[in-house]
């Protein structure tokens, strides 16, 4: 009985161990399989986009996990005053690049590493 009881002591310690050096390890691996993507559309009608801008830009300072990568602005239509906004937001947030609304499904796959028929 007394070994029983210590196997599965041990495993537990063993199960223990492995789950904290999990989550303890370096998350830096993790972090180039991209699990989900911020989608910011931009359609020129938009009158709240500097407001919506100024909220993303004070999470993305406010909370300490990078998501710059995970950022994806998608121009669906936008006026010149808007251009401006987005690539002044993108400069500050080092956010690489703008997407236009017809390559975003080839953006999506690449960060996904989702291949597509052809």
């Amino acid at each position: 009985m007394d070994g029983v009881i210590l196997t599965s002591v041990l495993i537990l310690v063993i199960i223990v161990t492995v789950e904290a050096y999990c989550l303890f390890s370096d998350r830096s691996l993790k972090r180039k399989n991209t699990g989900f993507v911020f989608l910011i559309p931009v359609f020129d009608n938009d009158i709240l986009l500097k407001q919506r801008l100024d909220e993303i830009e004070n999470y993305i300072r406010t909370t300490d996990f990078d998501v710059s990568d995970r950022i994806l602005v998608v121009n669906f239509s936008t006026e010149k005053q808007q251009l401006f906004l987005i690539n002044e937001f993108c400069l500050h947030n080092n956010i690489k690049e703008i997407v236009q609304y017809s390559e975003l499904e080839k953006k999506l796959c690449e960060m996904f590493a989702i291949e597509t028929k052809k």
